[in-house]
């Protein structure tokens, strides 16, 4: 089970990120840095910095002091916590949910291929098609 941080999170919600949780497609980085220039050039609809994730019956999901109307096109998100010597998680967001006006829960799954892509330690495979 993936450990989310808990507090001191930046965030960044972002939009017009072609992936999707089926990984049908997904995009291979050849380095850490090039991964990170591509996240970073996106368009950031809302960024928060030290925010406090919460849990739901084993979803996440973060508070965002955001109108709901603000954040329809929001399908990605990118966090990062100086617990994890300021690693970036990435994330698909699965649903909005209105609070109030001025406050929505941004429900999300952890994009586990991106997040964890150089740090998989490929061994010696085949792939057997049928």
């Amino acid at each position: 089970m993936v450990h989310i941080p808990l507090s001191g999170t930046n965030i960044r919600l972002l939009n017009n990120i072609p992936f999707s949780n089926d990984y049908k497609h997904t995009r291979w980085f050849t380095s850490k840095a090039s991964q990170t220039n591509y996240f970073t050039s996106k368009p950031v609809v809302h960024s928060m910095s030290q925010a406090n994730f919460q849990r739901i019956d084993g979803r996440h999901y973060v508070r965002v002091n955001q109108s709901i109307d603000d954040l329809w096109n929001v399908n990605y998100l990118m966090f990062q916590n100086a617990s994890y010597n300021n690693k970036w998680f990435y994330a698909f967001v699965t649903k909005l949910e209105y609070k109030n006006s001025n406050l929505t829960h941004v429900h999300f799954e952890l994009d586990v291929l991106q997040t964890w892509l150089f740090d998989i330690n490929f061994k010696p495979s085949f792939v057997v098609r049928e």
